[in-house]
């Protein structure tokens, strides 16, 4: 269930975001891309780091969890407010 999970989860959200990148910014879609990617590397990279602090400073996997529970619904309000504000309608470059 596990490896399922994840090779669903696991960069699906680059074709979502390319598809509203170009959708927006027509000539610099790759330059946006690129640092989507960028803040995705380091997020991937902080997030382990910061997991096992907590992990070691609490004792459980719980601090970890929650925080990536908290920054998930966060990045899902900042998403869908970037979503309501476009309106469905197509916008210029």
């Amino acid at each position: 269930i596990s490896a399922a999970l994840f090779g669903l989860c696991f960069f699906g959200y680059l074709t979502v975001f390319g598809g509203i990148v170009m959708r927006r910014t027509r000539e610099l879609s790759s330059v946006y891309m690129g640092k989507i990617t960028l803040v995705h590397a380091a997020g991937q990279v902080a997030g382990v780091y910061v997991g096992g602090v907590l992990r070691d400073a609490t004792a459980s996997f719980r601090m970890p969890f929650l925080l990536a529970l908290l920054v998930t619904a966060g990045s899902l309000v900042f998403f869908s407010m970037g979503i309501a504000r476009e309106g469905g309608e197509e916008v210029a470059a």
